[in-house]
């Protein structure tokens, strides 16, 4: 056997195997977790003159410090997106702030095997746990988890670092004037 198709092949299989989401066995129900929860803030992204999506950010004490948990980001889509678009929106954030490559690759495979498309109106969740495991769900429905804390900082830093493409959105999540 070529020893380049071989390490291919092992590669691809260790990158299902690293990326698979944990099983919704042991998932919160999102109906629990909210009334646990208090607004830390909110507010809507647009691009041009298209509202994109409102976002929610959640947290016990109803104020954000990176690092936290637990956490729960809510975003309600105003318009219809594939999951493809966000996957590939999800990546070129990750690359513009400097997330590993490698990383990346894993991370997005988990993703596509979560993620649906969206329809205006419908809404994904992520909820951040005390023990660094990441749940998603769509339209309160459990879609899995990606059990890797340093998943969940990268995620939220999306909307939520210094460095975020949208820092007027992040000021109104975390509760900054």
């Amino acid at each position: 056997m070529n020893h380049r198709l071989f390490t291919q092949g092992l590669l691809v299989l260790l990158l299902l195997v690293v990326a698979a989401p944990v099983p919704g066995g042991a998932a919160p129900a999102m109906a629990a977790l909210e009334p646990s929860l208090r607004t830390v803030g909110k507010g809507s992204m647009h691009w041009l003159w298209w509202k994109l999506y409102d976002a929610r950010l959640l947290s016990a004490d109803g104020r954000y410090r990176r690092g936290q948990r637990p956490l729960l980001l809510q975003l309600r889509y105003a318009r219809d997106i594939s999951r493809d678009q966000l996957l590939e929106t999800t990546r070129g954030e990750w690359q513009r702030l400097g997330v590993d490559g490698w990383q990346q690759q894993v991370w997005s495979a988990a993703l596509a095997r979560l993620w649906p498309d969206v329809t205006t109106g419908q809404q994904l969740s992520l909820y951040l746990d005390g023990k660094g495991s990441s749940h998603f769900y769509h339209q309160g429905r459990y879609l899995g988890a990606i059990d890797t804390p340093a998943f969940g900082e990268a995620f939220l830093d999306i909307w939520l670092s210094p460095r975020t493409r949208a820092p007027q959105l992040r000021r109104q999540l975390t509760g900054e004037r």
